[in-house]
């Protein structure tokens, strides 16, 4: 057991290969089973895992861990895509053992499963049970966020929001168990920012960017995305000389951010905007070379190059332009 609570599963897995055949009492086999498939499964080897699993549950019923037994191969079962057989082992888990703290474990991955083939129905269906038992459910703020996940793919932006603004406000809270990631929540808030952008409320985007940037503890992945996301909410609030100065200290912190096509871009833009064409055209045309910028930005970017440069009389030029 100290092996596997320290992460040696290496020394783990090399004990029980020179042990196993001298362990004769019942429950002795049945741990040193069960520690070496947890530590094959901990190594992401989950057939492994399984065949070790398998015959603990066929050979040893009654064992004093046997839930544990049961939830650890629906676990590797759910990994391996083995659907069936992960229902199969949290039925005889919640029927053989209805007090066991491994249940509310196995609602969720049967939740997790719902949701990983396609069936919303149900997926969605199972973590509102979670979510409706309130926030002494263990996995209360998983299935929240699961849930706002869910819907956010099927671009429902209401509800969505609603689970992900429900999700901070429970990790926030004195509620909120140990194991909610603090990577989580900022990408909760972030989603909300984005949803909140395109539900048209570009005030509570910008203010939640904001939000977001007076953090500790932010990556820099998370201030890049937040400082883009300020950006593009505040030309919508026709706020130029702000937007200006978010994007360009984006670019100015993280010249290699994965905005920096969108961002080239976009201050290419409000340089236009305020009369500032020569500066718009640097912008715009390291837009287009870039290649992560979409299609339909870049036939407008090249479209604004090329009436510059026909303003200009460089004819070759805008051709060439009207033609990448």
């Amino acid at each position: 057991w100290s092996h596997m609570q320290s992460g040696r599963y290496g020394q783990l897995l090399a004990g029980f290969e020179q042990h196993k055949d001298s362990l004769k009492d019942m429950e002795d086999r049945v741990n040193g089973w069960y520690l070496a498939a947890s530590a094959y499964q901990e190594m992401g080897d989950h057939e492994k895992a399984v065949a070790l699993l398998r015959p603990i549950v066929v050979n040893a019923t009654g064992s004093k861990i046997e839930d544990m037994v049961l939830y650890k191969l629906a676990v590797s079962q759910f990994e391996l895509g083995k659907y069936d057989d992960m229902k199969a082992a949290i039925v005889r888990l919640q029927k053989e053992h209805p007090k066991s703290h491994r249940s509310a474990d196995a609602d969720f991955l049967l939740a997790s499963a719902a949701a990983r083939q396609g069936d919303r129905a149900e997926g969605g269906a199972r973590l509102t049970e979670i979510v409706n038992a309130g926030p002494t459910h263990p996995y209360f703020g998983q299935a929240l966020m699961q849930r706002a996940r869910m819907f956010d793919a099927g671009n429902l932006i209401a509800p969505a929001l609603a689970d992900y603004t429900q999700f901070i406000a429970y990790a926030h809270s004195d509620q909120a168990n140990a194991n909610v990631d603090p990577k989580a929540v900022f990408a909760s808030q972030m989603r909300v920012v984005d949803l909140q952008y395109r539900d048209t409320k570009y005030d509570k985007a910008a203010a939640g960017a904001q939000d977001i940037l007076k953090q500790d503890k932010r990556d820099p992945l998370t201030e890049a995305e937040a400082m883009y996301r300020l950006g593009r909410a505040q030309i919508k609030l026709k706020q130029p000389e702000q937007a200006m100065a978010s994007l360009s200290g984006l670019l100015a912190k993280y010249p290699q951010n994965r905005y920096m096509a969108e961002v080239r871009y976009y201050r290419g833009l409000l340089h236009l905007s305020q009369s500032r064409p020569d500066e718009a055209m640097v912008d715009l045309q390291a837009a287009c070379a870039e290649p992560t910028l979409s299609k339909t930005l870049k036939i407008n970017a090249l479209r604004l190059v090329s009436l510059h440069q026909r303003e200009h009389k460089q004819t070759e030029q805008a051709a060439q332009s009207m033609l990448e």
